[in-house]
C-alpha cells in the first residue's frame, strides 16, 4: 500500500513538472502563510525547501500538519542547519539528526533530499575529499531512505570551501561505497568563493540553488548573501541562468532561496521567459 502511494505522488509530482517544463522550487520562510504557498504553487512551483530545527537533544521539531497536507506529493528539501557541515566530527548527536529525520520523513510519499553544507578546513584536498566522501557514508547509512546533498558553501579567507569538483569527487567516493549522494550547485556560493562556473560538469550536479550575485558580493569574497536579489538584478547578468537551464538534466529542482514570496513571484516569470 505504501509502496503504491509513494508511487503516485511521484507520477503527479512529473505530470506537475512536464506541464510546466521546469522543476522550480523555493525556500519556505517560517513566515510564508498556507495561502501563500497554494499561490506560489498555483504559478509553477513543484519543489519545496524546508529548514531544520532541532532542539538541545537533536530532536527533529517537526513542520504544522497544514503546511504539510499543502505539500503533500510534491518533492521535498530538508535544509541542514547553517551551524553544520559535512566537515564537522560524526559524533552520535549529529547522527541522531539524520536518524529523526528519516524515521519522520520516510513515508512522506516523495523524493526527499537532505542538504548539508561542505565548508572550508585546513586540510589538504585530499584530506577534504576523502572526509567528505566518508561523512557523506556514514550520514546516508543514518537516512537511508533520504537522499544525501552535498552543497558547496562561499567559505571563508581562512578556510576556503571545497570547489565543486572535488565535492564531485567526494560524491563518487561515497557512491561507490554505497551512498546515497549527489551534489548541490549554489550559484551565489560559487561566485563568492571563486569557484568558475564555466567548467562544471552539469551531470553530476542533482540539484541547483538558484541565485542572485548581490552587488555588494565580490567574486572570491566568501560573502554568502542572496536571499533578496532577485534574478533580474544579478550582478553578472542573467547569461549564467541560461547556461544551466541549457545543461541540467530534466527534473533537476532549481531551487530560488528567497525570503519574500513577491521576489520568488518575480523569479518564477523570469525562468519561464527564458525557458
Amino acid at each position: 500500500m505504501e509502496k503504491n502511494k509513494k508511487k503516485k505522488s511521484k507520477i503527479q509530482k512529473n505530470e506537475i513538472i512536464k506541464q510546466n517544463d521546469l522543476n522550480i522550487g523555493c525556500t519556505i520562510g517560517s513566515d510564508f502563510t498556507d495561502s501563500q504557498i497554494s499561490l506560489l504553487i498555483k504559478e509553477g512551483i513543484t519543489h519545496f525547501q524546508i529548514m531544520a530545527v532541532f532542539d538541545r537533544e537533536s530532536n527533529y521539531i517537526t513542520p504544522n500538519k497544514s503546511f504539510l497536507n499543502l505539500i503533500k506529493g510534491y518533492e521535498i528539501s530538508i535544509h541542514m542547519p547553517f551551524y553544520f557541515h559535512m566537515m564537522l566530527s560524526s559524533s552520535l548527536a549529529v547522527k541522531k539528526r539524520f536518524i529523526e529525520l528519516n524515521k519522520f520523513w520516510k513515508d512522506f510519499g516523495s523524493d526527499i533530499f537532505v542538504i548539508c553544507h561542505c565548508k572550508g578546513k585546513n586540510m589538504t584536498i585530499k584530506e577534504t575529499i576523502h572526509k567528505i566522501s566518508r561523512h557523506s557514508l556514514i550520514y546516508s547509512r543514518c537516512c537511508p531512505d533520504l537522499i544525501l546533498i552535498l552543497e558547496n558553501d562561499a567559505g571563508g579567507k581562512e578556510n576556503p570551501a571545497p570547489k565543486l569538483k572535488q565535492l564531485c569527487l567526494a560524491k563518487n567516493m561515497a557512491k561507490h561505497s554505497g551512498a546515497r549522494v549527489s551534489v548541490c550547485l549554489d550559484t551565489e556560493h560559487a561566485y563568492a568563493a571563486g569557484d568558475s562556473l564555466s567548467d562544471v560538469d552539469y551531470s553530476d550536479i542533482s540539484m541547483v540553488h538558484l541565485n542572485a550575485i548581490p552587488n555588494y558580493v565580490e567574486y572570491g569574497g566568501h560573502l554568502d548573501r542572496h536571499s533578496l536579489t532577485p534574478l533580474s538584478e544579478s550582478k553578472n547578468g542573467t547569461g549564467f541562468i541560461k547556461k544551466i537551464l541549457g545543461s541540467v538534466k530534466s527534473g533537476t529542482p532549481l531551487v530560488l532561496e528567497r525570503t519574500k514570496v513577491e521576489i520568488i513571484r518575480k523569479d518564477l516569470k523570469l525562468l519561464k521567459a527564458m525557458k
